[in-house]
């Protein structure tokens, strides 16, 4: 890193004197040098400071388990989350979360690596049959947060016992794929047990909280078919919020988290051409991508619009943040326009088209194949192609493909090595 370099030279060659106040919090530098010296040496540090803090966000994570107490060899089941700071709605840098469950001596006895998708991660981590009954810490932590201190990584304890029954199940259904801060959110809620017998007439905590405090708790009560429906009005926060659900039958736990889709500041919006690029006068699809200040999902509708607000079509993502807009690319810039769950005044530009080139484009595709065109905006400059399949980096399929203007291509599917 640059900013580390520079910083280093710079210490070794000026620093005369290191006064270190408050236990450690507080390192006072007394510097050596010129004052223009100085003073160019903090401009291009608050400089790279910037850069580094624009460039190289941090990380956190975060794990929720179904419940706090499993019996040795017993699943625990968990949802976790990343998010990144300070760059708002970026696609976090990892690929992988790790999970590690340490026993109380701080020895290792479980890990796990998982993918990351879309800012979250669920799964099982089995602990061990031997494991002994006692308190234990699960440890979990992105591959980009080996960059950070130790005490970055998340951190909760549980309890293995041989005196719990098996979990419980939880699910929790929101009346709307998003909300907006201080609206009225209606959750349904049904339980059962590992049996998938209903738990009925059974009293559960629920509350609303953010990754460090609660904002809303309460109490109700399943009815005879092991359902319920709470209602609260959610607070005005900028801060991630999920609705959290607690239920004890005898000496049976469950915990269940699930995150509240709320759509406060302008989300990031990530745009995907299919193919990889855009030319002008052949059809294109483009997928994107939308996440919130806390790089989750967040749910729109909107329409593309022209330079004068002309709305060309209509748009929207899925409750996992994704949507595709397909439209004929011309020389004009094209933007997307949010209006739901509320209208921005900002507009989001698609990606230039280029003014000749190929597309790609997928027609079709069942279990048998699938059917993919590629077309050009230009006459005669290419009259032969090759098609090959890759998978696990090996290629599993190839075929030379005659090309003049289009090309429809079938890739099998049915007989293709897993």
């Amino acid at each position: 890193m640059n900013i580390v370099n520079n910083m280093h030279e710079y210490m070794t060659r000026e620093i005369r004197k290191t006064m270190v106040l408050a236990s450690g919090a507080l390192m006072l530098l007394l510097l050596g040098a010129s004052s223009g010296t100085k003073d160019s040496f903090f401009t291009a540090l608050e400089q790279d400071l910037a850069r580094y803090n624009s460039d190289f966000h941090t990380e956190k994570a975060y794990l929720f388990t179904d419940r706090y107490v499993y019996r040795p060899g017993e699943s625990m089941w968990f949802q976790g989350f990343v998010s990144s700071k300070p760059a708002g709605g970026e696609v976090p840098y990892s690929q992988d979360f790790f999970i590690k469950l340490m026993d109380a001596n701080g020895e290792e006895i479980a890990f796990r690596r998982y993918p990351v998708t879309e800012n979250m991660v669920s799964g099982k981590l089995r602990s061990p049959a031997t494991a002994v009954p006692g308190k234990y810490h699960i440890i979990a932590y992105t591959g980009w947060m080996k960059n950070q201190p130790p005490r970055d990584a998340f951190r909760n304890e549980i309890l293995i016992s041989r005196y719990y029954d098996n979990r419980l199940d939880v699910l929790i259904i929101f009346d709307r794929l998003s909300y907006l801060p201080g609206d009225s959110m209606t959750v349904n809620l049904s339980m059962k047990d590992s049996k998938g017998k209903v738990l009925n007439d059974t009293p559960f905590d629920y509350s609303v909280e953010s990754f460090d405090k609660v904002l809303f708790r309460a109490t109700s009560t399943t009815d005879s078919k092991g359902s319920a429906i709470v209602t609260m009005q959610l607070p005005e926060s900028g801060d991630a919020l999920f609705f959290h659900a607690d239920v004890k039958k005898r000496k049976v736990i469950a915990s269940q988290y699930r995150y509240i889709p709320v759509f406060t500041d302008p989300p990031d919006i990530r745009f995907y051409p299919e193919g990889g690029s855009l030319v002008k006068g052949l059809p294109a699809t483009v997928a994107y991508r939308t996440t919130d200040g806390h790089g989750m999902p967040v749910y729109i509708q909107g329409n593309l619009v022209d330079k004068t607000g002309t709305v060309l079509a209509e748009t929207g993502t899925n409750q996992r943040g994704l949507g595709s807009v397909a439209y004929i690319p011309s020389g004009d810039s094209l933007y997307l326009q949010i209006t739901h769950p509320v209208k921005l005044d900002g507009l989001y530009p698609l990606p230039a088209a280029t003014e000749q080139g190929f597309a790609l484009h997928l027609e079709s595709m069942d279990e048998d194949s699938a059917r993919l065109s590629l077309r050009s905006s230009c006459d005669g400059c290419l009259n032969q192609t090759y098609w090959v399949a890759l998978m696990n980096g090996e290629i599993i399929w190839q075929k030379e493909v005659a090309f003049s203007g289009a090309a429809l291509v079938a890739i099998p599917l049915r007989h293709l090595k897993a």
